[in-house]
């Protein structure tokens, strides 16, 4: 349960760390304004209070794995409008906001609540830096992988789609646990 656990919330921050390194250059690389990109910046972590509170409130009371699944599929689709962004869709903007919100949102709450669950309290907090330290790994890589993958292709779009498809394959990893 613990690698399952590991691994799968690992696959779903990958976008993450990505996302959070390069938001402003990638939203300047598909036509908008620094000034827009900075907009953004701040909307982000704001719409992540709905699916915090929402998923927090859910976990009371309902099967925390399923609740993570649901979550990590909302956090991919919401990559998937990102990876299409551009100038002319600005539409795309508060729809990837909403699914952002609610999927990212909802991971950050899930993961210590299924772990509680599935561990307990008794070693609450070496479980926690163990797997947090799991989870660095990916916040190392993806950063690195996206710039990679910009210097090469002049586009985030492609590693966007990987990291969408690898968010999407975290969901069955957290239901097998």
């Amino acid at each position: 349960a613990f690698w399952f656990l590991a691994l799968g919330f690992s696959m779903g921050f990958l976008a993450i760390s990505a996302i959070q390194v390069y938001e402003t250059p990638f939203m300047q690389s598909v036509g908008y304004s620094r000034q827009s990109a900075a907009l953004l910046l701040t909307a982000i972590p704001l719409s992540t209070i709905s699916g915090r509170l929402g998923f927090g409130y859910l976990a009371d009371y309902w099967d925390k794995k399923k609740a993570a699944a649901i979550a990590l599929v909302l956090q991919s689709i919401a990559v998937i409008i990102l990876a299409f962004f551009d100038a002319s869709r600005i539409w795309l903007v508060p729809l990837f906001l909403v699914f952002w919100g609610l999927g990212f949102g909802g991971t950050v709450v899930l993961r210590p609540a299924l772990q509680g669950d599935l561990f307990g309290r008794k070693s609450f907090g070496t479980i926690q830096g163990v797997l947090s330290t799991t989870g660095e790994i990916g916040f190392m890589f993806a950063p690195v992988a996206a710039g990679i993958t910009f210097d090469l292709l002049g586009s985030f779009q492609p590693v966007f789609i990987v990291f969408a498809i690898l968010t999407l394959t975290a969901a069955p990893i957290i239901l097998s646990i």
